[in-house]
């Protein structure tokens, strides 16, 4: 935990604010924190700063808080995602949120089983637990939004234009025929689609081709989304930040 988050329901006065449960039990054994030592704190959609330690006891912390600092920039990334195998899937959350991702649309494809969407993993306890472990690791406070659509063509028929506006919109798929990444990047702002373990089916690829995406693919190999997400994330970033 790089970052302990905090919220508004934590404050007790326009300053203070006394934290319990998870967060007081990293700082006192793991952070080792004492009176008068300052941590650096976030508040959930807000400003970053630090805070104070003023008093510490068995059960809980109370600190004096100052926040002043803007939380760092999102990355330039949309993501189309097929939803993974739900245990997967807090992980996966974690990491996109990490990587400053603030926009997720998880799909369904043909290869996604049915029982995917009726996990425990996709409550709205489970993710929102990974966002905020996410964004402590990553020193961020701003929360992705993330969406959940369970039939693929009434998300690509209805919702996938709209969704994606006019960023530049890209496809990834293993061994498909493309421009080179340093060619295609046009727009500031990107969505990438990226399927299942072996990717979309050819219908899809075909659905995705027909609302304007252009294909690209990181080589012949198979990846986890838990490899495939950052390796793709971070070119699109790090070839697009100095011009957005």
């Amino acid at each position: 935990m790089n970052l302990i988050s905090i919220t508004e329901a934590d404050f007790t006065s326009n300053s203070q604010v006394q934290l319990m449960g998870r967060r007081f039990e990293h700082i006192k054994k793991i952070l080792k924190a004492q009176i008068g030592q300052n941590l650096r704190l976030g508040l959930l959609d807000g400003k970053l700063g630090w805070g104070e330690v003023l008093d510490l006891q068995s059960d809980k912390i109370r600190l004096q808080v100052n926040l002043n600092e803007d939380p760092p920039l999102a990355a330039p990334v949309s993501l189309i995602v097929a939803l993974p195998r739900p245990k997967s899937l807090p992980r996966i959350i974690q990491a996109i949120t990490s990587l400053g991702v603030k926009r997720i649309a998880f799909i369904n494809t043909w290869k996604v089983e049915k029982c995917f969407w009726s996990s425990d993993y996709l409550s709205r306890e489970s993710i929102d637990q990974a966002i905020i472990l996410g964004l402590e690791q990553a020193v961020d406070t701003i929360k992705p939004h993330i969406e959940f659509f369970r039939l693929f063509k009434p998300f690509v028929e209805d919702h996938m234009n709209e969704w994606c506006g006019k960023s530049f919109k890209i496809v990834c798929h293993p061994q498909i025929e493309g421009k080179k990444l340093s060619n295609s990047l046009e727009e500031c702002k990107s969505v990438l689609a990226l399927g299942p373990e072996g990717g979309f089916i050819d219908y899809e690829i075909e659905q995705f081709l027909k609302h304007g995406f252009q294909p690209f693919s990181l080589g012949p190999r198979i990846l986890r989304l838990e490899t495939a997400i950052p390796a793709l994330v971070s070119q699109f970033y790090f070839n697009t930040r100095k011009d957005c």
